[in-house]
């Protein structure tokens, strides 16, 4: 068979589950709904019910060993009705999945390997080599994205084995990967391919995925108009800022002569410029330097406060500043609806939270409160409380913003005014 049209048969024995899928036939929804049906009366089944559902998972693959699988989990000890019902329970849980804090760490490492992009790769490494599996996700993603010009086009290979890559939930794919070149470049540095025992990592495939999609956006023809970048370990080491000595810095400006425009993307939240200006005062030194042309200031932004602020860049006298943007000139009408009393509730609501989550894990003398127009939270008073330092520390903060998260939820489901109000 081609490469792309695969099916397969995957034991997961830590779970003591036989998986299934024949992803080429089966819409996603149902090999999920097969997949959780099966654990759940596999719970149940005899000794001899489990050798022989192994036995037919190994032997065949799709449907064939679907069908050979469901007869053997059928002569378990409990009624299939009872495993349904637990499977439903399970279905919800994992099709709906959980948020980022809402995770143990290893919980959140299982999530992080379900990226829709990297679990297609890993799916395709159950059977082809890296170099295999990265040919088919570019032959895949170009085929799709070709289809994706037709209004007519039928449902492409590529939204039948990843519907989850090409739904509006994880962005758009706008651009071709090319993943033979990306790899051929990791290779020469990381030799992954020369690796007989050990596959390639979560990590390595993100790297590899990530080089892709900088190459197709820095390639010939490319039509590139937008880079968005975080604040603290993207742009900047954490907690400091871009200094005039950051190698970034003229890549940066190098950008900006193309015709590219560039945003600053943080959660650091204020009302005014001069915080943002501190945070890229390497990039307007190198502005000003360059007398601060305008048409490569107009091209510089800063989102803050996660959405709730808007900086741009403009030369006053030859020199680059930033200005705040006023609110009605870019926010968008579901923004301009909420209400600031809404607000304060909410920030009330959480603030409430944080601090009683504090004495409850004996905390309230070790954090500080910080309260703005639209945010609030804590700060582990690290210098004030260096010596108490502990590898739970971070646990214990995110049982915080856990608590508090949990807590506007609450509040958003009782009070009816409150649930249309977004909040991170």
């Amino acid at each position: 068979r081609s490469p792309r049209r695969y099916c397969f048969a995957r034991i997961s024995t830590p779970f003591s589950r036989a998986l299934c899928r024949h992803q080429q036939r089966l819409p996603t929804d149902e090999w999920r709904r097969a997949d959780h049906t099966a654990r759940a009366l596999y719970r149940h089944m005899s000794p001899s019910a489990r050798e022989l559902a192994f036995s037919a998972a190994g032997a065949l693959a799709g449907i064939a060993a679907m069908l050979a699988l469901q007869r053997a989990l059928l002569t378990g000890s409990r009624a299939v009705t009872l495993a349904m019902q637990q499977s439903e329970e399970d279905q919800g849980e994992i099709t709906r999945g959980r948020a980022k804090h809402d995770m143990t760490p290893s919980q959140l490492a299982r999530r992080q390997a379900a990226d829709p992009l990297i679990s297609l790769m890993l799916d395709l490494l159950d059977r082809l080599s890296l170099t295999e599996a990265c040919a088919v996700a570019e032959d895949l993603i170009a085929e799709h994205l070709e289809a994706a010009q037709r209004e007519d086009a039928p449902p492409t290979e590529l939204s039948t084995l990843a519907p989850r890559l090409v739904s509006n939930e994880f962005g758009r794919l706008w651009q071709p990967l090319h993943l033979r070149e990306a790899l051929i470049d990791y290779d020469n540095e990381a030799h992954v391919t020369c690796r007989q025992y050990v596959p390639a990592t979560f990590r390595e495939l993100r790297n590899i995925c990530n080089l892709a999609q900088v190459r197709g956006a820095a390639g010939p023809g490319a039509a590139l108009q937008l880079l968005t970048f975080d604040g603290d370990q993207t742009l900047y080491p954490d907690r400091a800022t871009l200094g005039s000595d950051a190698p970034l810095v003229p890549l940066l400006l190098e950008l900006l002569t193309r015709g590219v425009a560039l945003a600053l993307v943080t959660a650091v939240g204020f009302d005014e410029a001069a915080p943002y200006e501190a945070r890229l005062s390497g990039l307007l030194a190198a502005l000003t330097a360059a007398s601060a042309p305008e048409a490569l200031c107009s091209r510089v932004f800063v989102v803050g406060g996660q959405c709730n602020y808007l900086a741009r860049c403009r030369a006053e006298g030859g020199v680059a500043t930033l200005y705040m943007v006023p609110p009605s000139e870019w926010r968008l009408p579901e923004m301009e609806r909420w209400r600031p009393q809404q607000l304060q509730r909410l920030l009330d609501v959480a603030q409430r939270a944080l601090l009683d989550g504090a004495a409850r894990m004996h905390m309230a003398d070790k954090v500080k409160l910080v309260r703005k127009e639209r945010a609030v939270g804590v700060l582990y008073e690290a210098e004030k409380h260096r010596t108490e330092l502990h590898r739970t520390t971070t646990l214990m903060l995110d049982e915080l913003a856990v608590h508090a998260r949990q807590a506007v939820r609450e509040e958003q489901r009782t009070n009816a005014a409150l649930r249309s109000m977004p909040f991170c």
